[in-house]
């Protein structure tokens, strides 16, 4: 195969990596809406304006734990980039307060979901 072959498969391959990405942001979204209203543990994800850009928490009871965040950014760009974000923003929070990865699965849908939500919002996105 020739490189502009190769060029034209890993194009479309991006391209159908952020298709389902979009389509995961709309199942996380509606997880997030079903969980809310079945939250027996009343964990939450919210996301706060900082300096540099949104920190995402989760917070139980009185307890609030940053736990991933994303700079100011062209939120428009590439959905698999964001995602790295976010997914960067967890090591870094875990690396700076000295704890293992200890992020359930729920926990992290909880993060993704108001990471979509946040993403929608800045976009226009009607939700």
């Amino acid at each position: 195969m020739q490189l502009k072959e190769f060029e034209k498969q890993l194009k479309d391959y991006n391209e159908q990596i952020n298709v389902l990405l979009r389509e995961r942001e709309e199942i996380l979204i509606a997880w997030y809406q079903a969980f809310d209203t079945e939250n027996a543990s009343d964990v939450r994800c919210i996301y706060e304006k900082s300096c540099s850009g949104y920190a995402f928490i989760l917070i139980n009871g009185d307890f609030k734990l940053t736990v991933s965040e994303v700079w100011d950014m062209d939120f428009e760009g590439d959905l698999d980039s964001y995602y790295k974000q976010i997914e960067h923003g967890i090591w870094k929070h875990n690396a700076l307060n000295r704890r293992k990865d200890d992020l359930t699965e729920q926990q992290r849908y909880l993060l993704y979901a108001k990471a979509a939500e946040l993403r929608q919002r800045i976009l226009g996105i009607k939700l």
